[in-house]
């Protein structure tokens, strides 16, 4: 098998995935900067006897673009909360086994809520559904979930072959996966942030010393 062919294939369909990811993210993070500066307007409109309508409709319905189209990108980071205490124990196939296991499991959970989010959709839009006081349309926002989760579950599958690839072959070099980083390289990590922020005084040695 070539595996260098291997590694390119899975790391240009990571790439691909991973600007997707990118871009989701970055309207959820331009989604909270724009809901501060609607929170600042109604503020500022009450004040003067102008409130904005339909203000917490809005909110609402935009909580699920910062609350899900990042997720993705946070799953490929490896910055969703983690119980690796055992983990980080393990090498080689014990480890990329449990990794893969735990894939495994994770499809199964996000698949469940894809099919189940997009019943809440189609139910949302077939009725027209809409918010109490401005009469917004609610599908918008629970169409994202199923879109969210749908970018999650194809990061997922990318895992997964980036992980069986390492349990068949542990030598391989990972590809499309997390690292977990060890209590070393985290030690080392904040030996140097400290080293960096530290105050400079003039190479005397600790402060006080002559």
């Amino acid at each position: 098998m070539d595996t260098t062919h291997d590694e390119s294939n899975l790391g240009l369909i990571d790439r691909v995935v991973a600007s997707v990811e990118t871009a989701f993210n970055g309207i959820a993070a331009a989604s909270i900067f724009f809901l501060m500066l609607l929170g600042v307007s109604q503020i500022v409109g009450r004040n003067f006897g102008y409130p904005m309508w339909g203000y917490i409709d809005f909110v609402e319905q935009s909580i699920a673009i910062f609350a899900f189209m990042g997720i993705a990108y946070c799953q490929r980071t490896g910055g969703h909360v983690r119980m690796d205490l055992v983990l980080r124990g393990l090498k080689g196939r014990w480890l990329w086994f449990c990794e893969t296991l735990a894939i495994l499991l994770s499809m199964g959970v996000i698949a469940v809520l894809i099919y189940y989010g997009y019943t809440h959709f189609e139910r949302a839009y077939v009725q027209g559904d809409s918010t109490i006081d401005a009469n917004f349309p609610v599908w918008p926002s629970k169409l994202i979930v199923p879109v969210a989760f749908s970018l999650l579950w194809l990061r997922l599958a990318i895992q997964l072959f980036g992980y069986g690839r390492l349990l068949v072959d542990p030598s391989r070099t990972p590809v499309g996966v997390p690292t977990i980083p060890s209590i070393e390289d985290i030690a080392k990590q904040d030996i140097d942030v400290t080293g960096e922020n530290a105050p400079d005084n003039g190479g005397r040695g600790p402060r006080g010393a002559a």
